[in-house]
């Protein structure tokens, strides 16, 4: 009686203290830009663990970077990052910028904020392709 309530009392307490569970998801980005029209709020603020396929560009990044509150690893290894050129990307406050394809954008990870760069605090790892780009 006294172990099931010792384990009881410690799965109260895990829970308690905010124990995230891990939410994998997988994308597959038809068009670039277009990846948080893909989820709902809730989805992109829960996911922890994120594979993107497909065609990115800097609006998406973005997204990744302000939006994903807990995100902790992210595969991009099977995805393409197009060119994209606009006010839209994750460059400071809304500069137009022309992003090259094939680089992770400027800012990509990190945002600067009353002219200090602060980097995205969840993310824990990203993992890249290692095929050569041609």
């Amino acid at each position: 009686m006294k172990i099931k309530l010792l384990l009881i009392s410690f799965l109260l307490a895990t829970n308690a203290l905010g124990a995230v569970a891990q939410v994998s998801k997988t994308y597959y980005v038809s068009k670039p830009g277009t990846l948080i029209s893909m989820m709902t709020e809730e989805e992109a603020n829960t996911v922890t663990h994120l594979t993107l396929t497909g065609k990115l560009n800097a609006e998406d990044f973005r997204h990744l970077r302000d939006e994903f509150a807990s995100l902790k690893v992210l595969d991009i290894s099977n995805a393409e990052i197009k060119m994209y050129s606009g006010k839209a990307g994750t460059y400071p406050n809304g500069k137009f910028y022309i992003y090259m394809p094939n680089f992770i954008p400027a800012y990509a990870f990190s945002n600067v904020v009353d002219g200090v760069t602060k980097g995205k605090k969840t993310l824990e790892k990203i993992i890249l392709s290692e095929k050569p780009k041609t």
